[in-house]
This record gives C-alpha cells, structure tokens and sequence, in this order.
C-alpha cells in the first residue's frame, strides 16, 4: 500500500492535474510563480523557508544563487534550511556505557560557532566532541523528551514530579536545541530510527517511523524498537493532535477533543521497573511522536510496519451525470479520518546473532485521523468513552498496564492472525471507504517444538467493524489478545 498510496498521490497531482489544479493542494504562500502556469512542486519555484512547528517561520540561506554565484552542480541554488526531523528528542538522563562519561550528548559536549540562535543557522553550525564514530564513547540514553509536545498535561498516574525535565527550552539540552523538529541527526548520535512510512491525503500527512533510544544497546537485542506516529493538520508546517475544526480532502470538517500518548523510558533497573510518562492534550496542540506498539518486555521488537488510508469512495450523486446507483453508507463513502496501521513483532533475542525473527502481526484502527486507535472500542461514533471503555486506560481486568488506568491513553492492538502460535510477517494491507473493513494478507509459517520449519502458506483475513455494535460477550477478550507483543488486555 505504501507504493501504491504514495504513486498514485504523486500522479495525480505532478502528472494528470493541471498547475493550477495542482496549486489548490499547496497554499499559494508557501511557493513563488504563477499559479497558471508553476509547477509548485519544482524546486527552484519553493520557498526556502522553515517552519518550527510552533508558527514561526525563517528564511533559509540559499547558496551558489543562479544569477550571482551560478554553480553547475546545484543550477536553481542550494537551500539550506533544514528537513523536517519527525524522530528526535532532547535527552536528559543518561548512563555511562563503554567508555563514555554518562554525559548525555548536548550542550554539555557541543561546539557552537555563537549563531546557533541565528535566523537561518538552526544550529547547525554546532558540533558534539563526541566521536559519533566510537560508539564506546556512547551513552545510554535513559529518559528523554520532545519539544514542543512535552509543553502537554502530564497525566502520568502518581506524576512525574522531579524526575522529570522541566517545561521546553529549559534544561541546558533544551534551551539549545530548542523544538526538535530541526534538529541535526549528529545532536544525539546514540538512538536510531528506520522503517518510515506515510501518506499524503490533502493537507493531512499521516506518518510512522520505528526508533529505538539505544541504538548500540538495539543492535544486540538489548534495547528494542518501537513504532511512533506523527501527524500533520497543514502539511508538514506543524505536528499536532487533531485540529477542534479541520476541513479533509473530502471537503467535510472533522473535530478533535484531543487526546493521551504515553512513552515508556528506560530508567528501571528491568524493563518491567521503566517509567511510563502519559502526557494529554488538546485538540490542535502540538504533540510528541505516538508510541503505538507499548511492547511489555525488551524480549519484543518492532519490524516492518504496515498502513492503508481508507480507499476511495463510490461517486455520489452529482458526480458522475450518468451514475445510477445509490451509495450506501458507510462503506462506499470514504470516511478520511480512519486508517489502520499493522505492525510485526520479532524475537528480539535472536538479533545478537542476525535479524530478530519473525513473531505476530498486530492491527490497529486509527479514528479521528490517529487520536486513539482501536480494536474492540469506538471512539469516532461516541459510542465508547476513551478514559471508561478503551485499552489501557481501561484494563480490563488486567494487573500489568496499571500505569495507564484513567490516563484516557486509547491504543488498542490485537494479533492479526487471530492467535499467536505461529510466525508471522510481511504483511500487505488495504481497507474499505468507509474504514469499517480491514483487508491483509501475510505469510504464515508453523514451527516445530525446536523453533524448527515445518510448512508456509499465504494466508488472508478480512476484519470487520461494525460501527455502533460492540459485543457484549467478545470484546476485549479476542482470541491472541495480549499474546502478539502489543496492547492488547
């Protein structure tokens, strides 16, 4: 789906549509040209500008100008204003690891020029000490934040109180490396992210990204993957909840009320004594990457993950002159704020001698364009409440996420195979219109008591929810709940 999603967005708007259809999905400030006549895509029409993700916006510095210093190599000149960096975080505590000295990489051990503060420099003009190369020399990373989404309520059961960093761009890290989203990725050398995935639908950009804390530690199985989402209401300008009025690319304007994201740190003497820091949040408020998979033990890590938006809907009336047909809903109306996203689970104690195995496929459906995600609850509909009814704010009779209870945290996930007993992976995904089916398939292999290849099959399974319907005798109790690796009670 992530080819077929991205290509197909990518013909459409640069291939099939006129400029000035083109034009209609990029605000008009945010590239030069002639509406009529641009390709707002092409780069010597974009604006070199960045954008902080709190509404600030700076000039970038364009380099080897094509009519004052032309440079065969870069024709249209060169922008330097930083990417978008959706994987970094601002350190705060670390441990000495190797031959390191415990000092988390930062202002502690970074070079600046003295225009870090700059317009245009976006510190990238300053430099660790550390040798990025020598990884004895790495830390490990034991508690971290990120700016400006840290700036939420925390709601963490018993509070953080001291533990805890202070507001944004207080901590010495902080104040120099302000928000996150253009940090450099020589700033915190130690963690490493990989698997991104995304779409693009209008203005709403929807994207994933798998990272690990340690990196050294991860690469040994001693540290784990986790998946994380992000989210953008206005095209990667700012990453924010769910705006309280947005306008999607069906036309229609969808609400948020906000939402909880929890993150577990690193800082327990097990992995079962790490802290769990729950952070709410408003509707359109800037906000932390989203730790959807919430693994319970460093023997799971995260592989590939796996996305569909909801497909497109049936013509309605008016659309196409000679249509007869009556669409029915909810199916064959597209319904823009669901998407579903499935992730694979592997045997983190195999990664010292390769690649982790290989476990479990887990699903979940993202509703109010990814403000909670669901399995068993409904959240879109009004017909569940996410602090009384959804996973893990509600336990469910479970002991192990007491962390969570009443936080309003919503992140239900279930295994995909319907059990856990064989391994599973690379699966291919793609869902209904109207987001009440989910569609997958995946290979599926079954393993003798020695972990050993018995036989393989394809295998497909069609999900089903049935909007305002919960099952009195079945939810929360589904086979393989809470066996996969996910957030399943």
């Amino acid at each position: 789906m992530k080819t077929t999603s991205r290509t197909a967005y990518a013909a459409i708007g640069l291939l099939v549509a006129a400029p000035l259809a083109m034009a209609d999905f990029i605000d008009g400030d945010y590239w030069t040209g002639d509406e009529a006549t641009s390709n707002p895509y092409a780069y010597q029409n974009m604006k070199c500008e960045w954008y902080d993700g709190e509404g600030n916006v700076y000039d970038g510095v364009v380099l080897f100008d094509p009519d004052t210093d032309p440079n065969p190599y870069y024709p249209n000149g060169l922008c330097t204003a930083p990417t978008i960096n959706l994987s970094s975080r601002t350190p705060y505590t670390c441990e000495a690891s190797g031959g390191s000295d415990g000092l988390c990489p930062g202002a502690a051990d970074m070079v600046c020029n003295g225009e870090e503060t700059t317009s245009g420099t976006f510190g990238q003009l300053c430099s660790s000490t550390t040798d990025p190369e020598d990884n004895q020399l790495l830390d490990k990373l034991l508690t971290w934040y990120e700016c400006p989404g840290w700036n939420g309520d925390d709601v963490s059961n018993g509070g953080l109180g001291t533990a805890g960093p202070g507001e944004c761009y207080t901590e010495p890290d902080s104040a120099l490396l302000q928000a996150n989203l253009d940090d450099r990725s020589w700033y915190m050398p130690i963690d490493i992210s990989k698997a991104h995935r995304g779409f693009i639908d209008g203005n709403f950009v929807f994207m994933l990204y798998a990272w690990s804390p340690n990196w050294k530690l991860n690469a040994v199985g001693r540290d784990r993957y986790e998946l994380f989402t992000r989210r953008s209401f206005d095209g990667g300008i700012s990453w924010t909840t769910t705006p309280a009025s947005f306008t999607a690319s069906d036309g229609l304007a969808y609400s948020g009320d906000g939402t909880v994201l929890c993150e577990t740190w690193r800082d327990g003497a097990t992995s079962q004594d790490d802290s769990h820091v729950c952070t709410a949040y408003g509707p359109g408020d800037p906000e932390q990457s989203r730790n959807v998979t919430q693994h319970k033990s460093m023997r799971i890590t995260t592989l590939d993950p796996r996305y569909t938006p909801t497909l497109a809907g049936m013509a309605t009336e008016g659309d196409i002159p000679w249509v007869l047909f009556e669409p029915l809903e909810p199916t064959d109306i597209r319904d823009p704020s669901r998407n579903f996203v499935v992730f694979e689970t592997g045997d983190n104690t195999t990664v010292a001698e390769g690649e982790a195995e290989g476990l479990n496929l887990d699903y979940g459906r993202a509703e109010i364009f990814g403000d909670h995600f669901t399995v068993w609850s409904e959240i879109d509909t009004g017909l569940s409440d996410p602090i009384l009814d959804c996973y893990p704010s509600n336990a469910h009779g479970t002991t192990d996420v007491d962390w969570a209870a009443g936080t309003g945290f919503c992140n239900e996930f279930d295994t995909m195979e319907g059990f856990p007993d064989s391994a599973s992976e690379e699966a291919s995904i793609t869902a209904s219109a109207g987001g009440d089916f989910l569609y997958g398939v995946w290979g599926q292999f079954n393993l003798d008591d020695l972990g050993e290849f018995v036989d393989g099959d394809a295998m497909f399974r069609r999900i089903w929810y049935l909007d305002d319907y919960i099952s009195v005798d079945n939810s929360y109790t589904l086979p393989g709940t809470g066996t996969g690796g996910g957030t399943g009670p």
